[in-house]
C-alpha cells in the first residue's frame, strides 16, 4: 500500500534533519522515478526556456541547499507527491551505486557489498560516503565504460528513496545502515573475462583519470601568474561536453577558468556564450535545455573549493 502524504512528508523531513537534500517525485506511468515538476513549479522551482516559450521546472538550486519545510509540506500535503527522490552529491555526501536486476545484481553479489535499499524491480541501491571530488553522474546504458547493471548516481544525480511506492512496487530499507567509503570499492573487478578499474569508473579512485584524459586530450597546462584565452579552454570543455554531456563540459569549464586565474564574476560572464553553444537536450536525448542558473550553480559549487595544482 503506498504511503500517505503525512507518512511521505515525516520521511522527507526526517532525510533533511539528517542532512540530505531531496526532491519531489512521480511514482506513476511515464513520470515515474521524475521530478515532480508541478510541485516544483509551485515553490519557484523553475527557470523560463527561451526556446519553448514556456516556464520548465528546475531542481538546480536543491543541488546547493536542502529543501525548506514549507517546500516539504507544498510538494507532499498540498501537491501530494507520491515519491521522494535523492540529490545525490557533495550536498548529501553521498554517492549512489544501483546496481539493476540481472547483471547488476550477479555483479554486486561478486562485490560482497551489503545494499541499503532493495527497488521495485528487485534492483539494489549502495551507498558509498562522497569522496570530497566530482563523481560524475554515470548511466551504463548510455556509457560503455561501466560494467553492465551499474549506474553511478553522483553530483547532480538523483535516486529514489524509501517509503517511495510505484506502480511496479516499493523501495525498501535493508538492515545495512553504515555507508561504505569509497575504499569498500575495489581498485578492479573481473568482468566477462575483462579486467576493470571499478573504482576508478565509479569515479571514486584518489587519482582521476578522465573520459578526456583516455581520449588524449590533456587540459591546458597552468602557468604560475598566467591565465589562459579563454576560447582555448572553451574548446577543451566542449571536448569533454560532447564525450561525457554538457553538465561534465560546464563543470570542467568552470574549473578550468578557476585554476587559471580568473575570478568567480569573470567566469560568470563567460556563462551566456557556453550556454549558446549547448545543444538543447540532454544525455538521454530529452528536451532540456542548459540554462544559465545551472551554470550558476557550477561557478557557486566550484569557486567554493580550492584552486588544484597541475
Amino acid at each position: 500500500m503506498p504511503p500517505t502524504p503525512q507518512q511521505l512528508y515525516r520521511a522527507a523531513s526526517q532525510y533533511v534533519e539528517a542532512g540530505l537534500s531531496l526532491v519531489p517525485a512521480g511514482t506513476g506511468g511515464a513520470y515515474a522515478k521524475q521530478p515532480h515538476y508541478a510541485a516544483l513549479k509551485a515553490t519557484g522551482h523553475s527557470v523560463w526556456d527561451e526556446e519553448g516559450g514556456r516556464v520548465r521546472a528546475s531542481w538546480t538550486t536543491l543541488r546547493e541547499r536542502p529543501p525548506t519545510d514549507r517546500e516539504l509540506k507544498t510538494w507532499f500535503l498540498s501537491f501530494r507527491a507520491g515519491g521522494l527522490a535523492l540529490v545525490t552529491g557533495e550536498l548529501s555526501n553521498l554517492v549512489a551505486l544501483d546496481f539493476d536486476l540481472g547483471a547488476g545484481v550477479e555483479l554486486l553479489g561478486h562485490l560482497k557489498l551489503a545494499p541499503h535499499v532493495r527497488t521495485p524491480s528487485g534492483g539494489y541501491h549502495v551507498y558509498i560516503r562522497h569522496p570530497g571530488w566530482h563523481v560524475q553522474t554515470i548511466n551504463a546504458k548510455a556509457k560503455s565504460i561501466l560494467p553492465s547493471g551499474l549506474d553511478i548516481r553522483g553530483d547532480g544525480g538523483l535516486v529514489m528513496l524509501p517509503p517511495s511506492t510505484t506502480d511496479v512496487g516499493a523501495y525498501l530499507r535493508l538492515d545495512e545502515k553504515k555507508v561504505l567509503l569509497r575504499q569498500a570499492i575495489p581498485e578492479a573487478v573481473t568482468v566477462g573475462g575483462k579486467v576493470l578499474p571499478l573504482r576508478q569508473l565509479c569515479g571514486l579512485a584518489a587519482e582521476q583519470v578522465t573520459e578526456a584524459d583516455r581520449d588524449e586530450v590533456t587540459p591546458p597546462e597552468v602557468d604560475a601568474g598566467t591565465r589562459r584565452d579563454v576560447g582555448e579552454l572553451i574548446d577543451y570543455a566542449l571536448h569533454v561536453a560532447r564525450q561525457r554531456g554538457r553538465n561534465e563540459g560546464g563543470f570542467v569549464l568552470v574549473r578550468a577558468l578557476r585554476d587559471h586565474h580568473y575570478q568567480s564574476w569573470e567566469t560568470l560572464e563567460v556563462g551566456p556564450y557556453w550556454i549558446s553553444l549547448q545543444p538543447p537536450v540532454n544525455t538521454k536525448g530529452r528536451h532540456e535545455p542548459y540554462t544559465p542558473e545551472e551554470f550558476r550553480a557550477t561557478v557557486r559549487s566550484v569557486y567554493r573549493r580550492n584552486r588544484r595544482r597541475l
